[in-house]
């Protein structure tokens, strides 16, 4: 082993190149033969030249080459159903543009642990679904870094990527209100689970509202109960209490396929029968929807195709649309019919 610490400087010596000969065989191959680049890398073994510092380089240039996507919780991201479809995306998106995918965990205020967010080493940031909260905002600011916001809560001007939530829940609504259901009730994302101000949320609200007013019911009617987003024991054990009840509604609008599918799963327990007894609608169209027994009638989003969205937007450097809504679309499958006859 050299008694001295081996640079490029060392290496273009020993080869008798200059230093941007030697260079380029790391950062611009295509500028030597292939012959001249195995020379350079037989000598590097040979000196115990390790290579450019990539932490130097991307100073040099600006640029390293990563996209950071900032979750609110890392499990979930790698777990969930729909946060996997939109990962998939994300990474077909990196994957064509030749860029790392960094996936930044949530914040733990208090911990005295400084923010990754202020140190990742990324060109910039996707935030998924309001985990960008002000603090958050305010580092990337400072760090001077673009940002995409995805299905979350983006400030004026900020570019962001999302679907037509309060659509799809409309069309949801719609539906159960058209074949005649006339006491609903929603399973809403708990705070707890997914964060004290999400965006999603109050928009999935209103889009069953406006379907129930618009039908002439009474919007104070439709019941609202609160589930996890990511633990189905417990959204069952809630759909469990609302469908335990005499009054029982006779359609149930989840705002996710996972929490649908606990309705499905109380309403057996209960010896209650979908559809026959109760009707139950997701949101999503996972796998977890197209499984289900029976199948569940859902609101399609197309996940990967917004995580690509986010990612381009990000890497085009402001010229491409700053602003993207998909279109969703309601799939009707055997988890809903009409409502049982009174009794």
């Amino acid at each position: 082993m050299p008694s001295q610490r081996v640079t490029l400087a060392t290496l273009a010596k020993h080869l008798g190149l200059s230093i941007s000969t030697v260079s380029n065989a790391y950062n611009h191959p295509d500028q030597l033969s292939a012959a001249s680049r195995e020379k350079v890398f037989a000598a590097a073994r040979e000196l115990g030249y390790a290579g450019p510092d990539p932490l130097a380089s991307s100073l040099r240039s600006g640029r390293v080459g990563a996209v950071g996507l900032i979750e609110k919780s890392l499990p979930v991201a790698l777990t969930d159903p729909a946060s996997l479809l939109m990962l998939s995306g994300v990474a077909e998106a990196c994957d064509e543009a030749g860029v790392a995918l960094v996936i930044v965990p949530r914040s733990r205020s208090g911990s005295g642990v400084a923010d990754v967010v202020r140190s990742a080493v990324v060109d910039g940031f996707v935030a998924h679904c309001d985990a960008l909260d002000d603090e958050r905002r305010l580092i990337v600011e400072e760090r001077r870094l673009p940002i995409v916001v995805l299905d979350g809560r983006a400030t004026t001007g900020e570019p962001s990527v999302g679907i037509d939530e309060e659509g799809g829940t409309y069309a949801a609504a719609r539906h159960l209100i058209d074949l005649g259901h006339r006491d609903l009730a929603v399973i809403a994302f708990a705070p707890h689970t997914i964060g004290a101000f999400n965006t999603g949320t109050m928009r999935r609200l209103a889009g069953y509202r406006h379907a129930v007013e618009e039908a002439g019911l009474d919007p104070q009617a439709l019941r609202i109960v609160e589930g996890s987003a990511y633990d189905r024991d417990e959204t069952v054990a809630i759909a469990r209490e609302l469908l335990a009840t005499a009054d029982r509604p006779t359609g149930v609008l989840a705002m996710s396929d996972e929490m649908a599918v606990a309705v499905i799963t109380a309403a057996g327990a209960l010896g209650l029968r979908v559809p026959d007894d109760v009707s139950v609608v997701g949101f999503d169209d996972t796998v977890t929807a197209a499984t289900s027994s029976p199948p569940l009638t859902t609101v399609h989003q197309p996940h990967a195709a917004k995580g690509a969205a986010a990612v381009r937007m990000l890497l085009d450097h402001g010229t491409g649309p700053k602003d993207i809504t998909f279109p969703v679309e309601l799939v009707v499958r055997g988890s809903t019919g009409p409502p049982p006859p009174p009794s």
